[in-house]
């Protein structure tokens, strides 16, 4: 029996495939018909601004979720009073709803990155983990700025 990464894998892929989605598998790229390339293939798509502005929302639900449900933990993280977490909580919560429901979020992103960046300065002395978390978050959001607005 050949090996899972042996000659006969584009065959045998090829025969788990659909006939009418699988075109052809080279170096272990899929080419599907109709499809545009995907980031196998060396092509990243771009997402509008609005997409990226409610993943960034996504995440900042996430926070708030921590922040009002696990109060006293996240104030342990990032060395902060509790009552401190709940208002980062409901400032985040305000934020994410700019990001998710507004038709051009740029100030939202802009906000978001600047909430980030303060947060980063305020918690992330001291705290490696804190200043990697901020400032990749506030990477995600400025990467947000350079997607396409349509």
């Amino acid at each position: 029996m050949p090996s899972r990464h042996g000659p006969d894998r584009g065959r045998r892929i090829a025969r788990a495939c659909s006939e009418q989605t699988a075109v052809a598998v080279i170096r272990g790229r899929f080419l599907v018909r109709d499809d545009p390339p995907s980031v196998s293939s060396g092509v990243v798509h771009r997402i509008s601004q609005q997409t990226w502005a409610r993943i960034v929302a996504g995440g900042c639900a996430v926070w708030v979720g921590l922040a009002f449900l696990r109060t006293r933990r996240m104030a342990a993280l990032i060395g902060a009073s509790e009552s401190e977490v709940r208002a980062l909580g409901a400032r985040d919560a305000a934020n994410g709803l700019a990001l998710a429901l507004s038709t051009d979020p740029r100030t939202a992103i802009q906000t978001r990155v600047l909430f980030d960046l303060s947060d980063a300065v305020r918690y992330g002395r001291g705290r490696p983990r804190v200043l990697a978390l901020t400032l990749g978050f506030a990477a995600v959001g400025a990467a947000g700025l350079f997607a396409r607005r349509r």
